[in-house]
């Protein structure tokens, strides 16, 4: 049996190849739980999102900053999606929520995901030169 990987790294799944880490579950001290960093960073995503909606709702910020903002979270979510589909492209095997899809179908949510990373790219380019 494999030794478990250090806290801190972040090493592909042996079937898949998404990257994997260990994370300390917050509730006990000494247990940890397998996540899908992809899966970490669109969570983190998300919560930024949100934060950032609120902030322009909420104080004076004004609307090329937040849009600024939003191309940013963009570049990230296009970056998600591309490697995402990439990966199931390559595995034939799609993990979308809690979701897992092998074989044709997987290569086409794969090529799905793919396909709106690079349309997020573009909406990135016209972003950035706001």
């Amino acid at each position: 049996m494999r030794e478990l990987p250090a806290t801190t790294a972040i090493e592909p799944c042996a079937s898949c190849k998404r990257p994997l880490a260990l994370v300390r579950m917050a509730s006990r001290r000494r247990a940890y739980r397998l996540h899908n960093v992809l899966d970490l960073i669109g969570t983190l995503h998300g919560i930024a999102t949100i934060i950032l909606v609120l902030a322009f709702a909420l104080t004076g910020m004004e609307a090329l900053t937040f849009a600024k903002a939003i191309t940013i979270l963009l570049f990230v979510i296009a970056s998600i999606l591309l490697t995402d589909g990439v990966l199931s492209l390559k595995t034939g095997i799609d993990k979308t929520w809690d979701i897992i899809r092998r074989g044709p179908r997987a290569r086409i949510h794969g090529l799905a995901k793919v396909g709106c990373g690079v349309a997020g790219f573009g909406l990135t380019m016209i972003g950035l030169a706001l």
